[in-house]
């Protein structure tokens, strides 16, 4: 068995417990970092949880080259600012619901091609 991918959340949301309830029954994902704009939650957060890296910023968390996919629970008018940023910084991204008007990640220059589809 290969091993889990590994996801760092980007916030201390509600919705997470979708992401760590699914995480916790699969030997294939393991959810290590997570970030909130207020390192003290974010530190809070992790230790109830269980996660072993906690960021006190968004960013902090995208510059983690250990995070491979990077959930994107924040308001949907930031959903496209950070799945592009998380996609530049090598990570898969995946926001939890459709990004408002018709963008799509081939459609924008600036993504990479690295860029993976998954969500």
């Amino acid at each position: 068995m290969s091993e889990p991918v590994r996801w760092g959340l980007l916030s201390t949301a509600r919705i997470n417990n979708a992401i760590l309830d699914g995480a916790s029954q699969s030997e294939r994902t393991d959810v290590i970092a997570v970030a909130s704009r207020d390192r003290g939650r974010a530190e809070s957060y992790a230790r109830e949880r269980g996660i072993e890296r906690a960021y006190g910023s968004y960013a902090g968390l995208l510059e983690d080259a250990n995070v491979e996919v990077v959930y994107v629970p924040l308001p949907n008018s930031l959903h496209v600012e950070w799945s592009l940023r998380a996609l530049e910084a090598g990570s898969t991204s995946c926001a939890r619901s459709r990004c408002p008007g018709a963008w799509t990640p081939w459609s924008e220059p600036s993504t990479p091609r690295s860029a993976r589809a998954g969500c």
